[in-house]
């Protein structure tokens, strides 16, 4: 069952049946059965999924289109989620237009989502073969997966090297995100 909006002789009929609407005309239906609550969850889950990739989608065409000053002036003053929700869903977006994602196999969560779009075409490769993209895959699940991946790439023998090197890079990226907020900010103040 689906969200619909209703008119008001409807929505007296469904008071009846002890339904409950909200003010965006949104009917919230009574179950009693835990299937049917999870069958309903499920269902708007999914549909908003498909807007979280819709969302990606715009992100990709207006920073295309508008470059990156005006894409992250505009995330930053007009948007209701900040600069880090953005880029999540432009990536995957982007990772779903180069068909490393599809829409029957993408996860359900954004967050285990944007993990997968992270990957480099050989873990994409290994991830398909381990079945990791799939709907119901979980965020932590894909981190797992590239730890090991990790692990296994040649490198140091000394393991504390290895790690002391991710995490470097792990803030030099974060830092490198933060000085490309603060150049765009600066440009769009320059105009």
């Amino acid at each position: 069952m689906a969200l619909v909006q209703i008119s008001r002789a409807q929505a007296q009929a469904a008071a009846g049946r002890g339904d409950r609407m909200d003010e965006a005309g949104i009917v919230i239906v009574q179950y009693e059965r835990r299937e049917d609550f999870a069958n309903e969850i499920g269902n708007l889950w999914t549909q908003a999924q498909t807007k979280f990739l819709a969302i990606g989608r715009y992100l990709v065409n207006a920073h295309a289109k508008l470059g990156h000053g005006t894409w992250m002036e505009m995330v930053k003053n007009d948007l209701p989620f900040g600069y880090q929700t953005a880029y999540k869903f432009r990536k995957i977006a982007e990772a779903v237009n180069a068909g490393l994602l599809t829409n029957e196999a993408m996860p359900q969560d954004y967050n285990a989502a944007y993990e997968l779009a992270q990957l480099k075409e050989p873990d994409f490769a290994a991830a398909r073969e381990q079945d990791l993209i799939r709907p119901d895959i979980t965020r932590r699940l894909v981190l797992a997966f590239k730890r090991r991946r990790q692990s296994a790439e040649p490198g140091p023998t000394d393991g504390r090297a290895t790690a002391s090197k991710v995490r470097r890079l792990a803030s030099l990226r974060a830092k490198r995100i933060a000085l490309d907020r603060q150049i765009a900010e600066l440009e769009a103040e320059l105009g």
